[in-house]
């Protein structure tokens, strides 16, 4: 499956999140990755990265199953396309 991650949280966490999502996904942006993950992994990813997220933080999954019903648009540089 195709899982996107973005994330919102403090600077010193943010490191740690960061690191962790480079593991299993392609970094887009800052705080943006990509990437195919199994069931498997995406439950490791998630157990990782709780253990990093506070109430404070954010962080939001969009996962698709079906990448062509997807479309991506830019506005300004386009990003290189990882997996579409």
């Amino acid at each position: 499956m195709k899982v996107i991650a973005v994330y919102d949280v403090e600077a010193r966490r943010g490191r740690d999140v960061r690191k962790i999502c480079t593991r299993y996904l392609n970094p887009v942006q800052r705080s943006v990755f990509e990437g195919e993950l199994t069931e498997q992994q995406y439950a490791r990813l998630r157990t990782e990265l709780g253990r990093h997220i506070r109430e404070e933080d954010q962080l939001v999954f969009y996962i698709v199953r079906n990448p062509k019903r997807v479309r991506r648009e830019y506005l300004g540089i386009p990003v290189v396309d990882l997996w579409w």
